[in-house]
Formats: C-alpha cells, structure tokens, sequence
C-alpha cells in the first residue's frame, strides 16, 4: 500500500460468513467463531484509494496477460499463500499464450517467502540472465543443491 500510494483493497460493506460445517470445524478447535466474525464485520470498512487501485490496475493483473519475463518462486507448504495458486497463474498465462514469459521455481520446506539468501540470489541472477539474454531460464539455473525441487508440480487450485 505504501508502493501504491493508498490502500488497493477494500471491504467496506462486505459480510463476512462462516457455513455451519466451518462453524463445527472451528468448534471442534474449541474456537467460537461468533466473536471473530463480529470483530471481522465490525471492521469491514476499508475503502480502497484511487491511487492505489490504479497502481493495480497497472502492476497487479492477474489475467496472465505478461509483458515481460517474469521468476516466481514458492515454498511447496506455504502456511499463508496456497501454493495451488501457483498452478491457477500457470493456466492463466498459459490461456493467454505467454508461457514463454513464466518460470516457476519451488522449494520444499514449510513457511511463506522462507528462501534462503542463497535461493534468493539465485532468482535475481536468474532474472538478470534471462533479461540480458532473453532466453528463460531452465532447471539448470535452480539448483537441487540449493534447495530447489524441479519435481514439484503445484496441485490443482
């Protein structure tokens, strides 16, 4: 947000909800999920800004429709972002014919963003490389001595 200028999101006048199953479940935690979802929907007043949306608009798409090269990297037990996402972006780029554009690493190890300094240099230097170039990188540029899984194949989203 501070990149973009303003907040990019916005939950002013959402709802938020729980099915009685996700209820249960969360019961059988021993949480009561009415004090959340109250909490939640008292502060469901975030109003996006104008700045920020438009920072979005302009770097954020999600439609796949790349421009330049671009390196993701994901843990494979992501415990905040779901690597299946991963695969959802794949289709998308894919369905807009620029999977030339993607590469995708993986390392196995449970956390969100726990790359090593190590794994993180070897991003950037593959980025530089395939920019200077322009040829992607492969397999090769990530490797398994580093802590890179080339087998991973993110599950359906």
């Amino acid at each position: 947000e501070s990149m973009a200028g303003g907040p990019v999101a916005r939950n002013a006048g959402k709802t938020y909800f729980l099915a009685p199953d996700e209820q249960a479940f969360l019961a059988s935690l021993g949480l009561d999920a009415n004090p959340l979802l109250a909490r939640m929907n008292a502060d469901a007043n975030i109003e996006s800004s104008a700045r920020g949306r438009d920072y979005l608009a302009r770097f954020g798409d999600t439609r796949g429709a790349l421009r330049r090269p671009l390196i993701s990297m994901h843990n494979t037990m992501d415990t905040l972002s779901n690597v299946a996402i991963h695969a959802a972006y794949q289709y998308r780029v894919r369905a807009e014919g620029k999977e030339q554009l993607l590469y995708q690493a993986y390392v196995p190890i449970v956390g969100h963003c726990a790359f090593t300094a190590e794994q993180i240099l070897i991003a950037l230097d593959a980025m530089e490389a395939w920019l200077n170039t322009g040829v992607p990188p492969t397999a090769a540029a990530f490797p398994q001595g580093a802590g890179f899984d080339h087998r991973f194949v993110p599950p359906k989203w």
